[in-house]
């Protein structure tokens, strides 16, 4: 087993990228052939993966082996939060039309919830009571 060279982008633009997919590792090794155990070495920096590997995994991922290896400032925010990630990843692969039929049925029942009162949900307060 070889470990990635200390400074190697890969263990960290892996996880950046298999997070934006909405993958987990058990997920992504599924889709790459490979064990999960070996992902997570991967990510770790604990093992570096061959040129083929690294294909097949840009390619679960839907990115280039560039993006695996180019150094990126990941100091930025996401533009995904893990819920809209993952509700991308459950959909990934679904016809225009189709996502086209959730989008509406989504604004279906937003709308339905505002007609009849129905209180949006509010995030809730972490502070103790009779805090203001």
């Amino acid at each position: 087993m070889r470990p990635t060279p200390p400074g190697s982008p890969i263990p960290k633009n892996l996880r950046r990228l298999r997070l934006a997919a909405g993958l987990t590792q058990a997920q992504l090794a599924e889709l790459s052939d490979v064990t999960d155990a070996t992902l997570s070495r991967i990510e770790r920096g604990r093992f570096a993966p061959s040129q083929d590997l690294l294909r097949r995994l840009a390619h679960a991922v839907g990115a280039t082996e560039s993006d695996l290896v180019a150094r990126v400032n990941t100091t930025k925010k996401p533009s995904l939060k893990p819920a809209e990630a993952r509700l991308i990843a459950a959909v990934r692969g679904w016809d225009e039309a189709a996502i086209d039929d959730l989008v509406r049925g989504v604004k279906l029942i937003a709308g339905a919830s505002v007609r009849s009162g129905t209180p949006q949900r509010k995030p809730t307060s972490r502070r103790g009571p009779g805090s203001r």
